[in-house]
């Protein structure tokens, strides 16, 4: 259980710990704004994040007899593909309704709209619509789902390890929304409650290459594609 939970916490600590490395970078250099381009720098560490989390799961699998690429394999494409639209729709419901309520919860209401004081670069937009959106939805689907649910529903049942895992994946989500003390509860309160919906349709599907890419398709649609746009505006 120590092991479960020092993996379930590891994106976390991971990505809290590069949003106060970049800020501490900003803030030195005299930015106007270090924790904007903190922010914003996250989704570059991200990926450095996610290959870390991967070499980590892969090694794991290994020394259980098992493999990374076993745990992914999208064999049979076709049916995969098939199963991940299905994934991606309910997602997109999912996302809607679980914003909507962590909204609610939160501020009584629609969040407060700022003014984006940060302009990223087209590299940037480019980056986030083409590499981040794969490398986060192998990484969480392989950590959370692929690895950490069974482990856990083994010595919690299949409900607990849901929401347990849950509350790791919302928890990680707090390093993108750092603004304001309402601004990370809404957040980890949305991604707790997406992951809910993640846990039991792996637990439904019993294949991970569907929800990953699904995870994948409302990256590039939710995050890679609005800052590809903010990048070229």
């Amino acid at each position: 259980m120590g092991l479960l939970i020092t993996l379930g916490l590891l994106r976390t600590v991971l990505l809290l710990g590069t949003d106060g490395v970049s800020w501490l970078g900003f803030r030195a250099a005299g930015s106007k704004d270090p924790l904007g381009y903190a922010l914003l720098s996250s989704n570059v560490w991200i990926v450095a994040v996610d290959i870390v989390t991967l070499v980590v799961v892969a090694r794991l699998l290994t020394r259980e007899g098992g493999s990374l690429r076993r745990l992914l394999n999208p064999r049979p494409i076709g049916k995969n593909l098939l199963w991940g639209l299905v994934v991606f729709a309910i997602l997109l419901v999912a996302f809607v309704v679980a914003t909507y309520v962590a909204n609610l919860s939160v501020y009584q209401g629609p969040p407060p709209v700022g003014r984006a004081t940060v302009r990223p670069p087209l590299w940037y937009g480019l980056w986030a619509i083409l590499v981040m959106p794969a490398t986060i939805a192998l990484a969480e689907e392989s950590l959370y789902r692929g690895y950490l649910q069974p482990r856990f529903q083994a010595r919690l049942g299949r409900v607990g390890s849901v929401v347990v895992v849950a509350v790791f994946f919302g928890l990680q989500h707090s390093a993108f929304a750092l603004g304001s003390v309402q601004a990370v509860v809404a957040r980890v309160l949305t991604t707790f409650l997406v992951g809910l919906v993640l846990g039991a349709l792996y637990i439904w599907l019993k294949r991970l290459a569907p929800l990953v890419f699904a995870h994948w398709l409302i990256d590039v649609l939710g995050l890679g594609l609005p800052i590809l746009v903010l990048a070229v505006s």
